[in-house]
């Protein structure tokens, strides 16, 4: 058992390969055996975490750490303060923006499903 510290994780800027818009600063924690993939999102003030997406198979539970953000499903917004959270289910077409003027900390879980498939709507 070893004791990690976020803010020495390596973060990596997001970015889209379509547009190069940069999304949020990203670190994926390490987590061992378990089923669960779990990252830590910096967004900056303005910035999305990432593209608007799907899962076919993952479950995502988004857990706001500092800041507010709103996660929009389609044409339904939610906004989320510090400590609160939102589980997306697969096949909800998603995405997470900072539309405060402080930047927001995330910490995403997601389920490990080896045939979860991505899809990008236009």
């Amino acid at each position: 058992m070893e004791a990690h510290r976020l803010s020495a994780l390596p973060h990596e800027e997001l970015r889209s390969a379509r547009s190069g818009e940069a999304y949020a600063l990203s670190a994926v924690l390490p987590t061992g055996a378990l089923p669960v993939f779990a990252h830590h999102d910096v967004l900056s003030p303005g910035r999305r975490a990432s593209a608007t997406h799907a899962h076919s198979h993952v479950t995502e539970l988004v857990l706001v750490l500092a800041g507010a953000v709103v996660v929009i499903d389609g044409e339904r917004e939610v906004p989320l303060a510090c400590g609160e959270f939102v589980v997306i289910p697969p096949g909800c077409a998603h995405h997470v923006e900072n539309r405060g003027p402080d930047e927001a900390r995330l910490l995403v879980l997601a389920s490990r499903q080896p045939e979860d498939t991505v899809t990008y709507p236009p």
